[in-house]
């Protein structure tokens, strides 16, 4: 990239803006209360950093055999939040999580947003493996995201297939 460039990355909200981006969140978290569920004690796959927050605002107890993060950003939030470790897949993501969850369990709860990847449950179905799920928190479209800022911009970086789509649907006169 040259210094000349403008970048914008459009996506979900960041938690820090790189210096010289241009942040265009038209993604928003909405965080559910699932503290119906009070206590998880199956093993237990996360699958964002955001599903730990959503467990941990709902007052949930983990008390699980087996904890799996998605990746070490979601390992991080759940040693701080919950003082517990969890193991991490080489490979950080969906799938990578199905193939460490897939050998070692009989039964798991996901935890995640309301657009938990179907690929990850079927393969864990498929896998024989019975899947609870809770949905912690939605990811939904931003009414407030500027898209007249990717007016002045080079270069996008999308975050999501979601991202995209709104951002082809909502900004097409400004790219």
């Amino acid at each position: 990239m040259q210094l000349s460039d403008r970048v914008a990355y459009v996506g979900a909200p960041l938690s820090k803006v790189p210096e010289g981006v241009t942040a265009v969140p038209v993604l928003k978290i909405v965080y559910r209360d699932v503290s119906s569920v009070k206590s998880i004690e199956t093993s237990l796959a996360l699958t964002s950093k955001r599903a730990v927050i959503s467990l941990k605002m709902s007052g949930v107890r983990i008390s699980g055999a087996r904890i799996y993060c998605i990746g070490e950003e979601t390992s991080k939030y759940l040693k701080n939040l919950y003082s517990l470790e969890c193991i991490v897949p080489d490979t950080q993501d969906s799938q990578g999580l199905a193939r460490i969850i897939a050998g070692n369990e009989k039964e798991i709860t996901v935890v995640g947003s309301n657009m938990i990847s179907d690929n990850l449950l079927s393969t864990l179905r498929d896998n024989g493996i019975r899947v609870n799920v809770v949905a912690a928190y939605e990811i939904v479209e931003n009414p407030d995201a500027r898209y007249e800022d990717l007016g002045s911009v080079t270069k996008i970086l999308v975050g999501s297939s979601h991202s995209f789509e709104i951002l082809y649907r909502r900004a097409a006169k400004y790219i």
